[in-house]
This record gives structure tokens, sequence and C-alpha cells, in this order.
């Protein structure tokens, strides 16, 4: 099994996980340092999406709100 990740340019994540699967139809079980792996991943995307700067257009949607007695 694989487990690949493919982020775009706007941060989203995307997992692709192949590989053979069970009888059950799900995925086979992972080792350890597969499950590893893919908590590793998941963290550095985790951390990358979190440490991006909020997006302009919602500084001035939340300004427009609050400007309005949103913050209530």
């Amino acid at each position: 099994m694989s487990v690949r990740f493919h982020v775009t340019s706007k941060k989203v994540a995307r997992v692709f996980m192949t590989g053979p699967t069970d009888k059950d139809g799900g995925a086979d079980k992972k080792s350890a340092g597969q499950k590893d792996q893919i908590g590793e991943n998941l963290k550095r995307v985790y951390d990358d999406i979190i440490d991006e700067e909020v997006p302009e257009r919602f500084k001035i949607l939340l300004r427009q709100l609050k400007e309005q007695g949103g913050d209530k």
C-alpha cells in the first residue's frame, strides 16, 4: 500500500491510498511504520494549512459583518 499526498496551490490536501484490499473491501492492515508515515504526512499538511494567513476576502467579510453588528 502506498499513500500519496497532493497539495494544490491553495493548500488543499488530497490523500490517495493505493494498494491491495482485504476480503472486506478495506485496506490491508498497516504496519506501525506505515501508520507513523501517514501520521507524519497528515501533520505536515495540517501544519502548513494552519500557518497560512487568513485570506484578504475573509478579512473584508469579517470587517463588514462586525460593522453590521454581527459581533454581538
